[in-house]
């Protein structure tokens, strides 16, 4: 944790607020975080979804992604469960009210593919989407580029100075004109 903007121990805001904020960050300001540290792409061709995090701590970044792809399989799938149990329940009603045989037939078809649905939330951990390439740490620094920032540094330096010295020399040249 940064110091400057959260204590862990005393689990206290401190950071400056940016006008018409307060120091607690509100849900607006951590989604506008939370939004430019992932990127999601869908490819509709081939229907792969391609999750990135871009953090300044790699661990952190693996952890999020990981988490996300965790919440996204749990919610669906509670969800479904939940819906199925209804769908089974009101099924299961209908049929013990229905006499006509077709119907029956139809209503237990139903039936099975709610249970279906359930086994199948069940048995599989990635529920809705399956992992091709896990989330991994990186190993190698993908960003900033010490090289990239120390030739700007140099640049931008040596323009600089070179300003500097030129108006120097024609503020002083300028003097010593006034002075012959």
């Amino acid at each position: 944790y940064n110091n400057q903007i959260f204590i862990k121990e005393s689990n206290e805001w401190v950071r400056d607020t940016p006008k018409g904020r307060k120091k607690i960050p509100s849900h607006i300001e951590l989604y506008d975080t939370y939004i430019s540290v992932i990127s999601v792409n869908e490819n509709i061709a081939s229907g792969f979804i391609k999750l990135e995090v871009n953090h300044i701590s790699p661990q952190f970044a693996f952890k999020l992604a990981s988490s996300i792809v965790k919440e996204i399989n749990d919610v669906t799938k509670k969800n479904d469960v939940a819906e199925s149990l209804m769908a089974i329940e009101f099924l299961e009603d209908r049929l013990m009210k229905t006499r006509e045989s077709g119907i029956k037939n139809k209503i237990n078809s139903l039936i099975y593919s709610h249970l279906n649905r359930l086994m199948i939330s069940d048995i599989k951990e990635d529920y809705i989407l399956d992992i091709l390439d896990p989330p991994f740490i990186a190993e190698v620094r993908t960003s900033p580029s010490r090289a990239t920032i120390c030739i700007l540094a140099s640049i931008i330096g040596t323009l600089f100075i070179s300003l500097l010295v030129i108006i120097y020399h024609f503020n002083f040249s300028s003097l010593q004109e006034r002075k012959n």
